[in-house]
């Protein structure tokens, strides 16, 4: 079981971004948003006068938190699985949780001795925790989990992640984490993903009330780019907020493919930003020391992204159904129901509704939903392990729920 304790440090000043807006086209796409300005503010990564940058660093800033999670998950030889996290605390009571998911190999680079929170990585979302957390929000920043530090093959390309990405794994190891962080206060919960985390928001939407994206992968020949395989925008019912930079040149995200989403999705709201700069010594677009990555206007992306999500909480269910876990047992290649029934229950009243986020589970069986019965078929040949998945329960006037079913698989 992971540990939790809490590092106060001094109240950090935080200094408001400061933008403009102009009317003018990114020379790609002119989805008929206004660019905004951003100008660096102490709060954001220098630029040196080398023309390098000294990044932010949310491991070093705010009220946060480490653990490390054994989770529920199992490999095929009942292998254990853990995965790091943090989590950074707002002055205030939270007004919900950020799920923050970075892109590239989904490594946040947390590191941690006990409980304490040593280092975490460079992405534009895991530098900038502690500047949602000081717009009110408690934000929870994943890392891969430990069967995924080292790809299938060797690969070192972030496509490779993709299949995890929008696996019931991923659904499973978000879910299992978010009740931990959620386990005081049972916020709504927001997913939070930039560049290939993109895919991991638009395909675990259904674990949160809205999402937001940034820098979103929409194009490239490998993996899974936002508008293909499973990870269709047309499916998320769900508020989602689309934030791009007019000078990324990053061959995956293109702004034009920024500004197609906001058709795309049912519901969205978006914005476009200018400002900040790029590292001299990347060559590499696509990395976080650039326009990218939103490098050195941090906090004026946060913004955009915290004051869309203030002006949609106001109209979105602020309490949640309480999903629990539940496990049941079965016998190498025998399927079995498993009844959802008085796991979940309603927390203001309301009927309640079960879904599956996938229909594949973390080992590779598979499960279909009926009503509250689950039908679960384990993995042909597999026994001797644990099979998880994750069920959704949705609250008529109210939030969305979720949590993990094992399934032991017996010779």
């Amino acid at each position: 079981m992971s540990k939790h304790v809490t590092i106060s440090l001094l109240a950090l000043m935080y200094v408001l971004p400061v933008f403009t807006t102009v009317c003018s086209s990114d020379g790609s796409s002119d989805p008929g948003i206004p660019i905004t300005v951003c100008t660096s503010t102490l709060d954001d990564s220098a630029q040196n006068g080398d023309g390098t940058a000294t990044l932010i660093d949310s491991s070093q800033n705010g009220t946060r938190t480490y653990a490390i999670i054994t989770l529920a998950r199992r490999t095929t030889i009942n292998g254990v699985i853990t995965m790091d996290y943090m989590v950074h605390e707002p002055t205030s009571a939270p007004t919900a949780l950020l799920v923050l998911i970075a892109g590239g190999q989904l490594d946040a680079g947390i590191v941690g001795a006990g409980s304490t929170l040593a280092a975490a990585g460079g992405n534009f979302l895991v530098r900038s925790a502690h500047l949602f957390a000081a717009q009110g929000y408690r934000v929870l920043t994943v890392d891969r989990p430990s069967d995924y530090t080292f790809y299938t093959g060797g690969s070192t390309s972030g496509y490779a992640y993709d299949g995890y990405r929008t696996s019931m794994a991923h659904a499973v190891d978000l879910s299992e984490v978010i009740n931990i962080a959620n386990s005081s206060d049972n916020l709504p919960v927001i997913v939070v993903g930039t560049s290939r985390g993109a895919i991991s928001a638009v395909a675990q939407h259904s674990l949160g009330t809205a999402i937001a994206i940034s820098s979103s992968v929409t194009a490239g020949a490998n993996g899974t780019p936002v508008g293909t395989g499973n990870v269709q925008p047309e499916n998320v019912a769900a508020p989602a907020h689309v934030l791009w930079h007019v000078r990324d040149e990053c061959s995956v995200t293109p702004p034009s493919g920024s500004g197609s989403l906001l058709s795309d999705f049912p519901d969205a709201s978006g914005a476009r930003l200018d400002g900040g700069f790029n590292d001299v010594t990347q060559s590499n677009p696509c990395k976080a020391n650039t326009y990218h990555g939103f490098l050195g206007i941090e906090s004026c992306a946060v913004r955009k992204t915290t004051n869309w999500l203030d002006g949609a909480l106001t109209s979105l269910a602020t309490t949640r159904p309480i999903a629990n876990t539940t496990t049941s047992s079965t016998n190498v290649n025998a399927a079995v129901n498993v009844n959802l029934n008085g796991v979940a229950a309603a927390a203001a009243g309301g009927a309640l509704t079960y879904s599956l986020p996938h229909t594949t589970t973390s080992l590779g069986g598979t499960v279909a939903i009926s009503g509250t019965t689950v039908t679960y078929a384990p993995p042909t040949g597999v026994s001797g392990t644990t099979d998880t998945f994750v069920y959704v329960v949705s609250e008529a006037g109210g939030g969305v729920g979720h949590n993990v079913v094992s399934v032991t698989i017996s010779p």
